[in-house]
């Protein structure tokens, strides 16, 4: 493999790599979102159902992670490990403030939604403008 090839190998992993850092928060704000507006929808059996997709999408990015690591410096991965730990710390709270101080069924679940989506989107920004 010569230079021109592993150049362009990284730029299409940094693509895949941006593309699930982006679908990652957008199924995030999507399920917070429905779960918030929609309440009295979330109840036995079709919770299961609810529950699964989640569990889905994340094992399809991991797969798409895995068949095509985008190859982070050391600086990458500091970033990556922060942003991750803000995005685990951001769903937790998002998920705690829906469940406690949010009125159920209000268009604040939406704005809460969007709170574990911002360093998964960022994430996506910060790759490709490498």
């Amino acid at each position: 493999m010569n230079v021109d090839q592993t150049r362009r190998s990284g730029r299409t992993n940094a693509g895949w790599y941006a593309a699930s850092a982006f679908v990652l928060g957008l199924a995030t704000f999507a399920f917070l979102a429905f779960v918030g507006l929609f309440p009295d929808l979330v109840r036995w059996p079709s919770l299961t159902l609810l529950i699964m997709v989640p569990i889905v999408v994340v094992s399809w990015l991991g797969r798409i992670r895995h068949d095509h690591p985008a190859g982070l410096d050391e600086r990458g991965l500091r970033t990556e490990r922060l942003l991750t730990t803000v995005y685990v710390l951001l769903l937790a709270s998002a998920v705690a403030l829906d469940l406690w101080l949010i009125p159920r069924g209000s268009a604040w679940s939406v704005v809460v939604a969007l709170l574990p989506a911002l360093p998964c989107w960022y994430a996506a920004w910060w790759v490709l403008r490498r």
